[in-house]
């Protein structure tokens, strides 16, 4: 791994059970950088040297946008909350570098001096009037500088006292290490200090050290997600032997390549053992607003290599996967994998990987859950590829069709009908009676309809039937 950014010797503010890194509910999700993003809350900070493999080369993860360094210098101590009020202009501000710059405006010195006068017109009124305390100075009028020396022998107190519990544990298991790590991260909310516990565990314990480079990389993923790229790439690398330039070759042309043949090129991709998890949650950390700033035309290099991650996964996930639902690692890394297509302006390819889910799920469904799983989702994407005059891709969802009888159910039939109709293969009055028979049947019980029941979904499904089929 390459040197991290400063990382907060103490973030008070950190919900340590929301973002428990130690934990199985640490699940990263695309487009959530803002639910969990520390950068913005860092205190005093310290370079800190993450750990590199010994049986592996220096990965490089693309360069994107940090905001760690967007609201405050480095160095500098938190604003309380006080501080960030200007009494005089009756204002709150977020951040300390928006107040700095409030109080250097004309309009607020403007208004300091009226409420330093206002507040003198009283003792200066009458000669009897009792004396009065002179009033209290605004507490953004110019100071001098605070010392720095509480805050440095608190550093160096912090330190010495780490050094202090690591030299104790020198030589301990693994556990040892990863206790104290828990232990600054929940109780005393100390990133800083947590960061450079896992590195020592990394270096005393460096065949057991993917468990504690791991937790790096998601206390990374906080406060700089470039480091938290670099530190999941090293991870990758360690644990299936993919080096970070195979990946980024991939990453060049995901995003002109079809699903099917990026499907292709990463089932070249193999492992011993495979561990999807780790893939996902890396791929959902280069799947963030940050790194999918598209610019033009050009895709950012982070976006793509989230679309590589996510289409391993897919690639060797097992065929069939148990369990079926919504956490099935088929579902789960569809729905990333989908979301990164559409924020890219993609969303023909995110209907390839819908479909490609479907046929999935269409050879594993039992009966009992083929009705919810596959057909429900096959009509509605089917409505979507005739609103989207998509005609083309209705053709590939044959397969899917076969392999569920899904032509038995009147939705899929009318949705059929209407693109034999567009395409000039049918006519407009076979269309039109699948449409009726369609209504017909859904006022009986236990007619073969996918929507039953539900009038409001009914009536919606009708009405965008009957638009794609008065488009033509």
């Amino acid at each position: 791994m390459a040197t991290d950014p400063p990382l907060p010797a103490a973030d008070p503010g950190l919900d340590t059970q929301l973002l428990d890194i130690f934990g199985p509910s640490f699940q990263l999700q695309p487009f959530q950088h803002a639910a969990f993003d520390r950068s913005r809350h860092s205190c005093a900070k310290a370079a800190v040297t993450a750990p590199k493999s010994k049986d592996t080369t220096t990965s490089t993860a693309p360069t994107t946008h940090s905001s760690a360094s967007s609201t405050s210098k480095p160095g500098s101590a938190p604003a309380a909350a006080d501080d960030l009020y200007c009494r005089a202009c009756k204002k709150k501000f977020n951040n300390a570098a928006t107040m700095q710059n409030h109080v250097k405006s004309a309009k607020h010195i403007a208004n300091a001096k009226k409420a330093g006068q206002k507040a003198q017109a009283p003792a200066n009124a009458s000669a009897k009037a009792p004396s009065k305390p002179p009033p209290k100075p605004s507490p953004f009028a110019p100071k001098e500088p605070a010392s720095t020396a509480p805050v440095a022998a608190s550093k160096v107190a912090q330190k010495d006292e780490l050094e202090a519990k690591l030299a104790s544990i020198k030589g301990e298991p693994l556990d040892a290490y990863l206790a104290l790590a828990h232990d600054y991260y929940h109780t005393h909310h100390a990133p800083l200090s947590v960061a450079k516990t896992l590195i020592a565990a990394c270096d005393t314990h460096p065949q057991l050290a993917m468990r504690p480079r791991r937790l790096l990389a998601r206390l990374f993923c906080l406060y700089d997600l470039p480091m938290a790229h670099n530190a999941y790439l090293d991870l990758i690398q360690h644990a299936f032997a993919w080096p970070a330039s195979e990946i980024n070759a991939l990453a060049e042309t995901a995003n002109i390549t079809s699903v099917s043949g990026m499907q292709d090129k990463c089932r070249l991709l193999s492992s011993r053992a495979w561990d999807f998890a780790l893939i996902q949650e890396a791929a959902a950390a280069f799947a963030q607003p940050v790194a999918l700033e598209v610019t033009g035309s050009k895709v950012p290099q982070a976006t793509l290599i989230a679309l590589v991650l996510y289409h391993i996964v897919l690639a060797h996930c097992p065929s069939p996967c148990q369990p079926i639902d919504a956490a099935c690692v088929c579902q789960t890394t569809g729905t990333g994998l989908t979301a990164v297509y559409r924020h890219i302006g993609m969303p023909h390819a995110a209907m390839d990987v819908q479909l490609l889910l479907l046929h999935h799920q269409a050879k594993k469904a039992s009966a009992e859950s083929l009705h919810k799983i596959v057909l429900v989702p096959l009509a509605t994407w089917l409505v979507l590829c005739l609103e989207k005059d998509d005609l083309v891709r209705m053709q590939h969802a044959n397969d899917v069709i076969a392999l569920t009888n899904g032509d038995e159910f009147l939705e899929i039939k009318v949705a059929l009908k209407i693109s034999e109709y567009r395409r000039s293969m049918g006519s407009l009055w076979e269309a039109m009676q699948a449409m009726e028979e369609l209504k017909l049947q859904w006022q009986v019980q236990g007619s073969k309809t996918l929507v039953h029941d539900d009038h409001v979904k009914q009536q919606a499904l009708a009405e965008r039937l009957h638009h794609c089929l008065d488009r033509k």
